[in-house]
This record gives structure tokens, C-alpha cells and sequence, in this order.
């Protein structure tokens, strides 16, 4: 079948652009001006009134018209119109008048700055123009700004994606955030290798005399949570746990007099832990230190010493069967116990008060020194809960 096109100039419909959504149920109507040359679409919806003007384009545009039973299509030359949204009330039309007259009074005052005022007034004038916001300019592109706030929302990371993003970059050893308690979620074989564990030697330990024992260790006799520990552990019937607790004690030890001597050379340092098998130093260097590519030189940084710290605490976590006086690290440490009950939170743990038993217990494990007598009296205990759950990160107002 064939198809018919006429042209008809005696009916002429129109096209329009728009500069922001508008209201469905808007009806426009068109008006032609005296000349009947000029046209204009004018719609509104409560106080709002959208008004066209006609866009000059090099193009002419027809709107075919197809009845539904008829094989005609009929042509209309149409007008291309653009129209934006104004305020239709009187209160605008006075504001608009208002703001007008302010504009003029603004320009005029300019005008005498430029011409009479000092230097740095002439610089004001300038930069308060550059700022200037023309809001009818901004009217014409703000869909597109909103089009692509749209665009680029959709390609955010996902909440999930950022959470693995931030826990693939704490200072933790390997964990596994399934676990079902301590042993499960911080393995002893991602906190020390087997090599560095079978290198802390502990026969001379366990037969040293408290004097001597403290020359055992490099951290040179300062350091009564370890001293507590080994003594206690001695004190007990000799068997395979608590042998390995001494080990991991001796590892501590070197971790510890590590964080006072970092930034020093290696062969300073070396000195500083009694010069220990090149396995364990060669590990404590890898795990705790920070070197470029292509370089010999190692930098113990703040994300460094965050590593380190929490490894001494999930060790301690190990050594006292999950039940950690934040306090007594703290001073070992010298460090605030408030920093060390945050670092505790960070790897996952409550900070949970003391029982009875645990009372009695670490009462009879501080016996050994006079500077320890208080550990028992400390409120609370660092215990990790599982599942695994580090703290969120704090939304809203910051607190003066």
C-alpha cells in the first residue's frame, strides 16, 4: 500500500526543549504576538510559570501527522521553542524589581571603585565579580549537572567493597573473621613462622636464676610483664604449652625492645636485642620496617609501630588465654593505657570487667614485683569476642 504525504502551512504545531523537569498534567497554550510572526508557549502550575522563546537554528523542522485508518501523512512546518521556568506571583515580580535596583546600586558602586577607589578595593571589586553566580545561566545547564551526579553515584564503591578495601589495609597480621575464637581467628603461624619460633631458645631459661634471667633477654630487665610471665610459667609443671608460652615470651621480648631502638641502624640494633639468630631479625626487619624498591635502607614509620604494637598485643591475647590487662602493656609500653585500649578495640577486642577468679588469678601472677601489685586492681580486662568485629567508624557531628 501506498503512502500519501501533503504539506499543510495552515496548522502549525510545536517543539520544545526544556531547562528542568516539569509537571505532567501542564497544559501549554500559544500565543502570537500583533505582528503574527511571533509566537510563544506559556504553561503554569501553582506558582510557577513556564515561558518559551523561540531558539534560532539553521535547521527547519516538519511534524508528520498519520491518521490511524488513513494512509496519508500530513506535514507541519514547526517552531522550536526552549522554555524555562519563572516565579508567577506579584511578590516575585516586586523582588524581581527590588533585586534590579540593587543590581543597578551594585554596578554603580563598582563603577566609582574602579574609577576612584584604592588597589586592594579595585582587587575585592574583581574577585566578588569572578564569584558572582549567574542563576540563570546555571537554570539552563542544572539537568545536566544533575545527570551526572546520577552517572557518577552509580559507579560509588559499594559499602561491602570499601569495607574490604579498609580491612585489606589494617596493620594486622593474616586473620580469619569466620573464626570461632582466639586461636582460630589469629593463628600463631601468621603472628610467627616456624623458624623464628624454634629460634628463641629457651633451655638457659629454664634454668636461670631470676638475677640471671634478665640478661637472657634484651630487653634488660625492664620489662616485668615478660619477667612476670616466664617466672610464673616456670613456676608451674614444665610441659609442652607452657614451654611454647616461653617461647613466644622471648619473641616478645626482641618485639619489645624493638619499639625503643627502631630507628636506629640495623647492626644498633642488632646490639640493642643481644644480637639474635639472623632469622628472627631478619624477620622482625620484614615485618616491621618499611624499605623503597631498590633499597637497602629501612624506615620504621607510624604504620609501622600501629603493626607492631598489635602484634605485641594479639600475642599477649595468646600468652594470657585471652584475658589482657590493658594497663600493664600500657606501662611497658610507655604509652597511654587509652591508646592501648583503642589498639585493643582495633584488632577486635572488649574491654570487659574482671571476674572474681580472674581477680584472684592475676593477683597470685603479680606477686613477682612490687610494680605489678596493682595489675590485679585494674577494672577491666582486653578479651577478643568472636565473630571477629572491628569498630565502625564514627558518622555525624564531631564532639567538642
Amino acid at each position: 500500500m501506498s503512502t500519501e504525504i501533503t504539506f499543510d502551512n495552515n496548522f502549525s504545531p510545536s517543539l520544545a526543549t526544556l531547562s528542568s523537569s516539569t509537571p505532567s498534567s501542564i497544559k501549554f497554550n500559544q500565543y502570537t504576538d500583533s505582528t503574527e510572526k511571533n509566537t510563544e508557549l506559556v504553561g503554569s502550575a501553582n506558582e510557577i510559570e513556564y515561558v518559551s522563546e523561540p531558539l534560532s537554528t539553521s535547521s527547519s523542522y516538519l511534524i508528520g501527522l498519520k491518521r490511524k485508518h488513513s494512509s496519508s501523512i500530513t506535514l507541519h512546518p514547526s517552531t522550536v521553542y526552549h522554555i524555562h521556568p519563572h516565579l508567577n506571583t506579584a511578590a516575585h515580580s516586586s523582588s524581581h524589581l527590588t533585586q534590579q535596583s540593587q543590581h543597578d546600586r551594585y554596578q554603580a558602586r563598582n563603577a566609582l571603585g574602579d574609577a576612584f577607589g584604592t588597589k586592594k578595593a579595585k582587587k575585592a571589586i574583581k574577585e566578588a565579580e569572578r564569584n558572582n553566580v549567574d542563576i540563570e545561566a546555571m537554570a539552563n545547564v542544572s539537568g545536566y549537572i544533575q545527570q551526572d551526579i546520577a552517572t557518577n553515584t552509580d559507579v560509588l564503591p559499594s559499602r561491602t567493597s570499601i569495607k574490604a578495601i579498609a580491612d585489606s589495609k589494617r596493620p594486622l597480621p593474616t586473620y580469619n573473621e569466620s573464626g570461632s575464637s582466639l586461636e582460630e581467628v589469629y593463628d600463631l603461624s601468621n603472628l610467627i613462622s616456624d623458624p623464628e619460633f624454634n629460634s628463641c631458645k629457651v633451655d638457659q631459661i629454664l634454668t636461670a636464676s631470676p638475677t640471671f634471667l634478665t640478661q637472657l633477654l634484651p630487653t634488660q630487665s625492664n620489662n616485668n610483664y615478660i619477667l612476670d610471665r616466664i617466672t610464673a610459667l616456670k613456676a608451674s609443671k614444665s610441659n609442652k604449652q607452657s614451654r611454647s608460652k616461653i617461647r613466644l615470651l622471648v619473641y616478645m621480648s626482641h618485639l619489645f625492645a624493638f619499639n625503643g631502638v627502631a630507628k636506629s641502624s640495623r647492626s644498633k640494633i642488632a646490639e640493642r636485642l643481644n644480637n639474635p639468630p639472623p632469622v628472627l631479625l631478619d624477620g622482625i626487619f620484614n615485618k616491621f620496617t618499611e624499605s623503597s624498591r631498590g633499597s637497602t635502607k629501612h624506615s620504621f614509620t607510624t604504620f609501622s609501630q600501629a603493626k607492631l604494637i598489635n602484634w605485641i598485643l594479639i600475642l599477649a591475647l595468646h600468652i594470657d588465654d585471652n584475658s589482657v590487662d590493658p594497663t600493664q602493656l600500657a606501662r611497658e609500653l610507655s604509652m597511654p593505657t587509652q591508646k592501648i585500649n583503642d589498639a585493643f578495640k582495633a584488632v577486635g577486642c572488649n574491654l570487659v570487667p574482671l571476674s572474681a577468679t580472674q581477680r584472684e588469678k592475676a593477683g597470685t601472677l603479680n606477686t613477682q614485683s612490687e610494680s605489678t601489685q596493682d595489675a590485679s586492681k585494674s577494672a577491666k580486662r582486653a578479651v577478643l569476642k568472636t565473630p571477629l568485629q572491628f569498630p565502625q567508624v564514627r558518622r555525624g557531628k564531631a564532639t567538642r
